[in-house]
């Protein structure tokens, strides 16, 4: 157990720090730490604030448990998006796989160690939306000592079922992906098609009708869902339930923890051999003719970026939430929101949230964070070639735009049509967002060129380690949370107040592209 145990703490540590001397090491993972525990109780805080605010509307429902049972449903969802993307590249195409295994460990140590790290990342739904839930539950209606104690430990066995069914869906993607070369969009398009179809399924299931009926089936339905019924009733009192919702999360995660324990050396090893013989080296500029020179660096950036699948699935995250975020508008806004008191909530209320969690979406890990560092030390081609530091720039920008902005303008358009907002707050729901997008974008440059890690081994590690992905992500996050801040306490009109923020998110833009144009130029060079 011990072996395993310096397995995992290697693993965490390596997540937080870099290369260089220990001093560096130490002061990297310390810097990184803190901004990763800022940004996690900065989105904890939010949705904290989210959570009161339903509490209000399900006191009129007379459903306050749904704030427990739909807390932990929101949250298994998100661990499983999470669990599908990263558990692949932790239990069964780990790069550095070859690396560990010819440490003296046993293969089951090495299993163990990354079937740890696999759990972790199935918490990240539940802690970051479930336990900020179950709190506002707690301490708006008094709950006693023992209500936190069965809320801890149903949070901490409810992920192993996540960890269990994102296990699987990951073999099966694994075994994909070790036969076939062009396998990116392929499983792009296979997961947001299960996303979304599972978001459907569970909106349509719901009744249609009035706030009580529609809230009261909601309720109704997370109760008779194991998981979720067993959690609420446990938290409520029957602290029994904690044994059933064991056994019901744990058989499954036992079952996959034996099921992939056979397969891990030979998945591993199968994508070990199918990455040495790809060659994923990007053409050479000249190589790419009849194109202008911004169509062959986008080209150039395009190339890279579906190369790897570790790098898409971290980087496309953002837009795979707005989607599922549209659809579960779309599809179910109707029995929500139709038949509420004030019709105008639509427009105070649902709007403001969603746009937020549009902003939200376009600031996780942008690819621009990582893209100098995911050059490594080819770095000197780009610097080589007879384009401008702003051409290179404006090529790993419109990556991310290319992601984003398109879902921007779908997710807001169906919003806007959805609520029945008008045109201009359907302006507002669409602009804002790519406002936010393009921000991101720029302050992943910025931040890339400030912290670049050039001297990786394994591409995964700046792009999920990287100083500058973690610190993009909370300026994002702090430049969404002071507008929504100043909105909440001043209660300002909706639509002035966000094309306000607007100008003000686009001159930080423009800003920041003169400060690339410039001082980043000279940066860029002197890496």
């Amino acid at each position: 157990m011990r072996n395993v145990y310096l397995l995992v703490k290697v693993g965490l540590l390596s997540a937080l720090s870099g290369s260089g001397t220990k001093k560096r090491r130490r002061l990297m993972a310390g810097a990184i730490g803190a901004t990763a525990l800022f940004g996690g109780l900065l989105f904890i805080a939010f949705m904290g604030a989210y959570g009161y605010m339903l509490s209000m509307m399900l006191d009129v429902t007379n459903t306050p448990e749904l704030l427990l049972s739909g807390g932990l449903a929101i949250g298994l969802v998100m661990s499983l998006v999470t669990g599908v993307t990263k558990i692949l590249g932790v239990l069964f195409a780990a790069r550095d796989f070859e690396l560990l295994a010819a440490l003296p460990v046993t293969d089951t140590q090495l299993f163990l160690s990354k079937l740890a790290l696999a759990y972790t990342f199935s918490l990240t739904g539940i802690g970051g939306i479930s336990l900020p839930f179950a709190i506002v539950y707690g301490v708006k209606y008094g709950a006693s000592f023992g209500f936190y104690i069965a809320v801890l430990a149903g949070l901490i066995i409810a992920p192993l079922l996540v960890c269990a069914v994102a296990g699987v869906l990951a073999m099966f993607i694994s075994r994909i992906a070790s036969r076939s070369r062009a396998s990116n969009l392929l499983m792009l398009s296979m997961a947001l098609i299960v996303l979304i179809m599972l978001g459907s399924m569970s909106i349509s299931s719901m009744p249609d009708g009035d706030l009580v009926k529609t809230f009261s089936g909601y309720s109704a339905a997370l109760s008779a869902f194991l998981p979720t019924g067993l959690f609420t009733s446990a938290a409520l009192g029957a602290y029994g339930d904690l044994f059933w919702l064991l056994l019901i999360c744990g058989v499954p995660f036992g079952l996959f923890a034996g099921l992939s324990a056979r397969v891990f050396r030979k998945a591993n090893l199968s994508m070990g051999e199918r990455r040495t013989r790809g060659n994923f080296k990007a053409k050479r500029l000249e190589k790419i003719g009849g194109k202008s020179v911004s169509s062959a660096l986008f080209s150039r950036e395009l190339k890279g970026y579906f190369a790897f699948y570790g790098y898409v699935m971290n980087t496309a995250a953002g837009a795979l939430m707005a989607l599922i975020f549209t659809g579960l508008l779309v599809f179910g806004g109707e029995a929500l929101f139709a038949s509420a008191v004030d019709p105008s909530i639509n427009v105070t209320v649902v709007l403001p949230l969603f746009v937020t969690m549009m902003c939200y979406c376009g600031v996780i890990a942008p690819p621009t964070a990582s893209g100098i560092s995911i050059e490594g030390n080819r770095l000197w081609i780009l610097r080589s070639l007879p384009v401008s530091a702003a051409d290179i720039f404006k090529a790993k920008l419109k990556l991310q735009l290319l992601i984003m902005w398109p879902v921007c303008v779908i997710a807001g358009g169906a919003a806007a049509f959805a609520l029945k907002a008008g045109a201009l707050n359907a302006a507002i729901a669409i602009l804002l967002p790519m406002a936010y997008a393009l921000f991101s974008g720029l302050v992943g440059l910025a931040t890339n060129l400030m912290l670049p890690m050039l001297n990786w081994k394994n591409p995964m590690v700046p792009i999920k380690r990287g100083g500058s992905v973690l610190l993009c992500m909370v300026i994002g996050f702090v430049a969404i949370a002071v507008p929504v801040v100043i909105f909440l306490l001043c209660g300002p009109d909706f639509t002035v107040f966000s094309a306000t923020v607007l100008v003000f998110v686009l001159i930080a833009c423009a800003a920041l592209w003169r400060w690339l144009k410039t001082s980043g130029s000279k940066k860029f060079y002197a890496i």
